[in-house]
């Protein structure tokens, strides 16, 4: 619950910005809200302007507004009024380094389709930030989170391609949510804005910002014209312009399923789930022994933790399908990370418990594209080791960071298999009646957090086994470190 000098600072924000919105005198200059003003939009006497004012500064939660507005040092006077300077954004802004306009996140199956709204906005004078054009080399990741620290706007281009694929437009989202802006002012819906396709299901983080829907997402005018519309402004084009259309993925927040699709865009949560386990699925769990005694209290040490054990931070409050429909945990969950390597998202919960649901064919044809296997018939060897091997190093990473000093439990499910065949590559391997038998695997490993950060791969390839014997079938742990020697973690 907000104490009073948090709901003061609340309306401190809006008082402020409600002034931004309605000021239109294009003079530069000392500008001030009066005791009368500040007491009509807010209520608050002198000294809790003052404490409001000081935690906002605090918290950096003004300097959303200062940059949006051109304003320096808002502060109050001593007789109740609001204070501050107003300069030119774009010759006198605080040279903390490069202010941009706008932040536009995208998923890399989006580059060109990016590149020409960044390319629209520019014409209409607007500064903007997007990967990797605007990143020459370097520490890229330190890059990214600097730019969206130095961004008034943050745009996600909420596509298809955004939704199934893409790692990074969650994590610059909520970093720019978080731990720019705060919170608050986002749900406020200052700051944080994303365009998707119309009717398109969003995780729920989205239904907290500002949406703009529409049924043309990938035409660059389209895209371009809302973000411009959100400043009043309208689009010019470039007397050279022409006209074009880019594909943005095929749909759906899971790709490659068109049954999903439709599950998912109906909310249709426990047909999800069943549709999952009849079509088989891994099931993951990574936890200390007595996980309920060891709590991730807070979004700050949520955040330290997935950073420091190199996961790609997503958000907090980032609702996911699968983790209702599965984690079993009792515990309430924080939020989300992503790896690249594992495609399905990680679930926090606050207990320090990660789980992971994962659509078994979809994931593992993600991993071993290269194998070239049709994945209606055949269970491929090389697929699951390369996804095993990166399951037990990630919770190897976790292992040093989690809380406490108990043994790590890691639980692999993998369930109903039934009439897929075992195969290396192309080539497929004998053994077992596989139309008759359903392999599955349910395999706990609980090892010494030391034990385990030291030997990820063994206890990978132990549990590849396990799975293979489901399959009467046992490839020898030779053929099984020859594929983890090809399988990065990083």
């Amino acid at each position: 619950m907000a104490t009073e000098i948090e709901r003061d600072s609340h309306l401190i924000l809006r008082a402020v910005y409600t002034w931004l919105e309605q000021e239109d005198d294009p003079k530069m200059g000392r500008y001030e809200l009066s005791a009368d003003e500040v007491l009509g939009v807010t209520g608050l006497p002198l000294e809790r302007v003052e404490d409001a004012v000081k935690l906002l500064v605090s918290r950096d939660l003004l300097t959303a507004l200062e940059t949006y507005g051109g304003l320096q040092s808002v502060s109050p006077t001593a007789d109740g009024r609001l204070e501050f300077q107003r300069v030119s954004t774009a010759d006198e802004a605080p040279a903390a380094g490069n202010t941009y306009d706008v932040f536009l996140s995208h998923s890399s199956h989006d580059d060109q389709l990016s590149a020409d709204v960044k390319l629209l906005l520019e014409h209409n004078g607007l500064t903007v930030f997007t990967t990797p054009s605007s990143i020459p080399s370097g520490k890229w990741e330190q890059q990214i989170e600097d730019a969206l620290q130095d961004a008034v706007d943050c745009w996600v281009l909420l596509t298809p391609n955004a939704l199934a694929q893409s790692v990074w437009v969650h994590h610059e989202l909520g970093y720019y949510y978080g731990f720019r802006h705060g919170r608050e002012i986002d749900q406020l819906g200052f700051h944080s804005h994303y365009i998707y396709p119309l009717g398109e299901p969003r995780p729920g983080l989205y239904d907290h910002l500002q949406g703009n829907d529409t049924d043309d997402i990938g035409n660059p005018e389209v895209v371009a014209s809302i973000i411009l519309e959100s400043l009043r402004k309208p689009l010019n084009l470039p007397s050279d312009w022409e006209p074009r259309t880019y594909q943005t993925g095929l749909g759906g927040v899971i790709a490659g399923d068109s049954q999903f699709h439709q599950e998912a865009e109906g909310g249709i949560r426990a047909g999800l789930a069943s549709d999952i386990e009849s079509q088989g699925h891994w099931q993951i769990v990574i936890r200390p022994a007595t996980f309920r005694q060891s709590r991730v209290s807070d979004f700050s040490a949520l955040y330290g933790l997935v950073k420091d054990s190199q996961v790609r931070f997503a958000t907090c409050d980032f609702p996911s399908m699968d983790s209702e429909a599965y984690a079993q945990s009792g515990e309430s969950w924080m939020g989300e990370v992503f790896r690249e390597d594992i495609p399905e998202a990680w679930t926090i919960h606050q207990s320090g418990q990660f789980v992971a649901i994962s659509a078994f064919w979809d994931d593992l044809s993600q991993l071993c594209r290269r194998t070239g296997l049709s994945r209606e018939s055949l269970f491929d060897l090389q697929q699951a080791v390369c996804f095993l091997t990166c399951v037990f190093e990630f919770a190897a990473s976790l292992a040093k960071t989690l809380p406490g000093n108990d043994d790590m439990v890691i639980e692999v499910k993998a369930n109903n298999v039934a009439g897929r065949q075992l195969a290396t590559r192309r080539q497929l391997v004998s053994g077992g009646d596989h139309s008759t038998t359903s392999p599955s695997l349910s395999h706990v490993v609980t090892t010494p957090r030391g034990e385990l950060v030291q030997r990820p791969r063994d206890f990978a390839s132990e549990s590849a086994l396990e799975l293979f014997k489901r399959f009467k079938w046992n490839p020898g742990e030779r053929v099984i470190r020859e594929i983890q020697a090809q399988t990065s973690y990083r």
